[in-house]
This record gives structure tokens, sequence and C-alpha cells, in this order.
């Protein structure tokens, strides 16, 4: 708190009270755990890079092309 200038304790209070507000309202939850849906998706998004990886590094030198 700021005794000398309540106009900016004010602000930082309304700042924090919007944040608190936000987060209860966007609480969406992003990554494992969230859903099976979500964790299945993730899953197979990981799979797919591991099989494009696999495809291009499998006849390449390391520390070619990113292998």
């Amino acid at each position: 708190m700021n005794k000398d200038c309540p106009a900016i304790t004010a602000a930082k209070e309304a700042a924090q009270r919007a944040f608190a507000e936000q987060t209860r309202l966007d609480g969406e939850c992003i990554g494992y755990g969230c859903s099976p849906e979500q964790d299945a998706e993730i899953d197979a998004g990981e799979a797919a890079a591991q099989e494009q990886y696999w495809a291009r590094c499998t006849n390449t030198p390391g520390g070619v092309d990113g292998c």
C-alpha cells in the first residue's frame, strides 16, 4: 500500500482483481491430465513428430539436418 499516492494503490488493486477474475474465467487447462481427449491429441502430435524425425534421420548422419 502506497500511503503517499492512493491512486496508485487503487490502480494496483484493480489490476490484481482483474487478473484474478480473468484466470478464473479463462481457467483453461492445457497439457496432460486435463482430459482424455486432450491427452490423446497431444500423444498423436508427439507420435507424428517422432515419425517425421525418424523418417528424415534414419539414413542421415548425426549432426546433419537436425539429426
